[in-house]
């Protein structure tokens, strides 16, 4: 008989433990990109695994807590499931303190993912190399979704701002979050670039259609890795 338990728990650590090896296909993605003179990446799950930022925050937030080991980990796997497994973050505190019977509060996670957070974090493999000989002949900017406060602790805990100007980091949510295809308009005015010879990367519906509504080449991270 399947313990559904356990099932559960290995589909989190797979997910977890997710990684875009761009190193295997470097060549032929440089071949693909390189014609381009402006490239926009988006960065949860294009660059790094936005589900290690997200286990890493609620343990952190859980351990702000006196909770038992039991509780703890109860708490913590419930969390994930419904996160990773079921896409599911629409009032996540309030469902923990309604299942668990508990009062823990939002605005603790949000100190968390906004401020607190000392996880560490890493780009997927090869990313770091791609992003740079990239830079060599193109623009290359990011374009996020997300609390810019949540988005810019990302960067930093990714090492991103060592080599992408941090003026290139833009959060789209300080303009008009993604589909909207105002943050790509607004990286348009500030490069010298055509969106003829622009490309937008990313692994996402929201992220093709506002590639789309602008006629921009896009490349679905996923394809092309």
């Amino acid at each position: 008989m399947i313990d559904i338990g356990e099932v559960m728990e290995q589909s989190i650590k797979r997910l977890l433990e997710y990684d875009i090896n761009f190193s295997i296909k470097h060549n032929d993605i440089l071949t693909k990109l390189e014609p381009f003179d402006l490239l926009i990446f988006d960065l949860d799950n294009t660059l790094y695994n936005e589900y290690s930022f997200l286990a890493q925050s609620y343990k952190q937030f859980l351990k702000s807590y006196e909770l038992s080991q039991e509780i703890f980990s109860e708490i913590y796997i419930f969390m994930l499931d419904l996160v990773l497994l079921r896409s599911d973050r629409k009032k996540l505190v309030q469902k923990v303190n309604k299942k668990f019977k508990l009062n823990l509060s939002i605005d603790r996670l949000y100190a968390v993912m906004r401020d607190e957070f000392h996880g560490e974090l890493k780009l997927f493999s090869g990313a770091e190399n791609l992003l740079k000989d990239l830079q060599k002949s193109s623009d290359v900017y990011l374009l996020t979704n997300g609390n810019p406060l949540q988005q810019k602790i990302k960067g930093k805990r990714l090492n991103l701002f060592s080599f992408i100007d941090i003026n290139n980091f833009i959060c789209a949510s300080d303009i008009e979050p993604k589909p909207s295809a105002e943050g790509i308009k607004y990286i348009l005015n500030h490069s010298s670039c055509s969106i003829q010879r622009t490309a937008f990367i990313g692994d996402s519906e929201i992220d093709k259609i506002a590639a789309e509504k602008l006629y921009i080449k896009y490349f679905d991270i996923n394809s092309l890795s």
